[in-house]
């Protein structure tokens, strides 16, 4: 009775833990998206174990697939995040160069609370001031930071550090403005540099910017 009630009962039904478990590796990239993929994977090889269930070879190809695509959106949103930071701090940097020369001090201590531990340590804030004061002197008064389309947004220097390269709108006229960051943390990008033009507040004492 057993046996002819397998031959027309047909095929074992599919799983849809399993289903659902390969369908949401695919779009693990969302985050929770690869922890449901895992969690639905791991019961989806439990009741389809002994083939009461089709669907086993979905269920654990679910599992490496959540992983990757998991930690594609992991990248993903880590990037995104790093790069509104950069951004944000970088625009910060607006008021302080839109400051009048005398303002010079304020503005030393304001970028070097936005700066890295190497670059408090080897700028120190009398170059910071000095460099503040020439970049005022030849530019003027910065008034708004803005994409420039002929460079790069993003790159990175011989060290490995990413670049943030915006067109400065100065009161004299636009000049490229490239902010380099320097992770104290994985989450927390600092400012490593600042150059105006060519020239950074790193430049040795004595290189001022020539008219």
């Amino acid at each position: 009775t057993d046996v002819y009630a397998a031959q027309h009962l047909g095929p074992p039904r599919w799983s849809a833990l399993a289903i659902t478990a390969f369908v949401m590796s695919l779009i693990g990239f969302l985050g929770f998206t690869a922890i449901l993929g895992i969690i639905f994977a791991i019961a989806g090889i439990a009741v389809t174990r002994g083939g009461r269930r089709r669907g086993m070879g979905l269920a654990i190809s679910a599992i490496p697939i959540s992983l990757v695509t998991g930690a594609f959106g992991a990248v993903v949103v880590y990037g995104g995040f790093t790069f509104w930071h950069m951004y944000k701090t970088s625009e910060k940097l607006v008021p302080v160069l839109s400051a009048s020369s005398d303002k010079s001090a304020e503005g030393a201590e304001a970028i070097l609370a936005l700066g890295s531990k190497s670059f408090r340590a080897d700028v120190g804030k009398d170059r910071l001031e000095q460099w503040l004061r020439e970049v005022n002197r030849k530019h003027g008064n910065l008034t708004k930071l803005e994409r420039d389309l002929d460079v790069n947004l993003i790159t990175t220097n011989s060290a490995g550090n990413a670049v943030l390269n915006m067109r400065g709108k100065f009161t004299n006229g636009p000049a490229l403005m490239r902010v380099t960051f320097s992770s104290d943390s994985l989450l927390d990008p600092r400012i490593d540099d600042i150059d105006v033009d060519g020239v950074s507040p790193r430049t040795p004492a004595g290189d001022s910017i020539k008219d």
